[in-house]
């Protein structure tokens, strides 16, 4: 069976939204939504055969999956955990008479020598008498190493667009520390001259670096990673900068046969269809869209993929975002008992 899975990493709706929808496009006779026990970074992992890093915080992911961590790990080993780190997103934030919001466009992505700039700014201030260092990472991120963060709770920004990133903030005993150097990080960036550069070309502020994925190592003990990719007929492609998505694609690549398993770019959707594997899934996210977002995923995706579900080049397509999945199956549009639903509301 043939099957495409569409990953939308910043779609996170409130169960029975009335998120607003593009057109007919998205409208199909969608089977029930399932969920996904522990999120999508966590079946990912599953499906990379990775399980020994399934439950792992995000930034772990990342710290892993970048040298010399990579380097110093051998295939179907896991790779060391490291819990003394974190992400540092940049972000544009609005700012309101009782609230602080987050715009879908607020989710930066800064060129290499901008993340280089900050990072290595960070390290000769803010960071150096503390013992904090900061690198930039794949994703148009930044990690943050060196704060002890064993009982801390950050929350994932891509889950608060368009919302008020107040009701975000960190929580857990060590939260007083994460906060505080969140507030100095703001400070910093006002007069910082990235900032400077960024008001001369015409590009929103970094308002923020939003710390957030740390967390404890999974309770459950060390896993084997799965079958070698060559058995499992998978293709695996990544189209947007999520640092979780880049990094277990990363680690991934580590063992045998890592040459079938490529992130790529700019590759057409007939390529991907008529590539050997049966399976392929697309990491993609809406806030790449642009002013597009939705319509745009739509038309450049959804549309091409419902036209080979009906030529029978695919017998079946799932979409993925908020923590759930809707599918499409080949004859799906001739069972009329079935409600059509646009595919944000069937996930909702």
């Amino acid at each position: 069976m043939r099957e495409l899975v569409l990953l939308l990493t910043d779609v996170y709706l409130p169960p029975d939204t009335d998120a607003p929808v593009a057109h007919a496009l998205g409208t199909a006779r969608y089977r029930a939504a399932e969920t996904l026990p522990s999120g999508w970074r966590d079946w990912l992992a599953h499906q990379l055969g990775r399980q020994d890093l399934v439950g792992w915080p995000v930034a772990a992911l990342v710290a892993a999956a970048h040298p010399p961590a990579v380097l110093g790990t051998l295939p179907h080993t896991a790779p060391p955990f490291r819990g003394d780190v974190m992400l540092a997103t940049p972000l544009h934030l609005v700012a309101g008479m009782d609230h602080v919001r987050l715009p879908a466009e607020g989710l930066l992505r800064l060129p290499a020598e901008e993340l280089d700039g900050l990072a290595t700014s960070f390290d000769s201030t803010l960071g150096a008498d503390r013992g904090l260092t900061m690198r930039a990472v794949s994703g148009g991120s930044l990690l943050l190493s060196g704060m002890p963060l064993s009982d801390v709770i950050t929350e994932d920004p891509a889950r608060w667009l368009g919302a008020d990133l107040r009701e975000a903030l960190p929580r857990g005993s060590q939260a007083g520390a994460v906060r505080a150097l969140a507030g100095e990080l703001e400070l910093w960036l006002h007069q910082h001259p990235v900032n400077a550069l960024r008001a001369l070309r015409g590009d929103p502020a970094i308002s923020a670096l939003w710390l957030w994925g740390a967390g404890p190592p999974p309770r459950i003990g060390a896993v084997q990673a799965g079958r070698p990719r060559h058995e499992r007929d998978l293709r695996l492609e990544v189209r947007t900068r999520d640092a979780a998505a880049l990094a277990l694609a990363r680690l991934a690549r580590i063992e045998p046969l890592a040459e079938q398993w490529k992130i790529v770019q700019g590759r057409s959707f007939d390529a991907l269809l008529n590539s050997p594997p049966l399976r392929g899934i697309v990491v993609l996210a809406l806030s790449d869209f642009g002013g597009q977002g939705l319509a745009g995923f739509e038309q450049e995706w959804l549309r091409p993929a419902r036209a080979a579900l009906q030529g029978g080049r695919l017998d079946a397509l799932r979409i993925m975002a908020n923590d759930r999945v809707v599918s499409l199956m080949r004859f799906d549009e001739f069972k009329l008992w079935r409600p059509l639903r646009h595919w944000l509301r069937a996930l909702s």
